[in-house]
């Protein structure tokens, strides 16, 4: 990639609408996939979190203050078409 082009393109996409983002993330998740790669880095991430959590360095919250929080946007994204 050209020096400077992920900032370029990172800068741009500022201006655009939650859903437009939404909808590129989605766009650029599906080039992606699952690789090897990126299933490792989610392995690294998970034990992170759990470190941090048994340390105390990070809480959590129940599935139902999960939802209350975040159920809205959970059905605004399943509800889009793909």
């Amino acid at each position: 990639m050209v020096p400077g082009t992920l900032e370029k393109i990172l800068h741009e996409t500022e201006s655009l609408s939650a859903e437009d983002k939404t909808r590129l993330a989605d766009q650029l998740y599906s080039q992606v996939g699952i690789s090897r790669e990126i299933e490792n880095e989610w392995r690294f991430e998970l034990d992170r979190r759990s470190a941090l959590s048994t340390s105390g360095k990070m809480g959590s919250i129940t599935l139902a203050e999960f939802r209350a929080k975040y159920g809205e946007r959970i059905n605004r994204h399943s509800e889009r078409p793909i």
